[in-house]
């Protein structure tokens, strides 16, 4: 299961200051920037499920929500499929 160390390693950068106002404060928050945006992945404190998303923390489109993928290559697959 992807953890925190794998997307640090993968080049996502973590979140220092997140909204309070936000719907992922209790949690992680990683960042990747790439030619295409920027990519955000959020890990919740409970549980092993992930968010992966585009666009602003307010509005976000949804790439994939569900359990932790295996690898962070497995998880850049899923966000390259259609929003959701």
């Amino acid at each position: 299961m992807i953890s925190s160390d794998d997307l640090l390693q993968a080049g996502f950068l973590r979140a220092e200051w997140v909204p309070s106002d936000s719907r992922y404060v209790a949690g992680q928050l990683y960042v990747l920037m790439r030619l295409q945006g920027s990519l955000r992945v959020y890990l919740p404190t409970e549980g092993n499920r992930i968010e992966v998303f585009s666009g602003d923390l307010y509005s976000p489109t949804f790439h994939y929500i569900g359990p932790r993928p295996e690898s962070v290559d497995e998880l850049l697959e899923r966000a390259a499929q259609e929003p959701l």
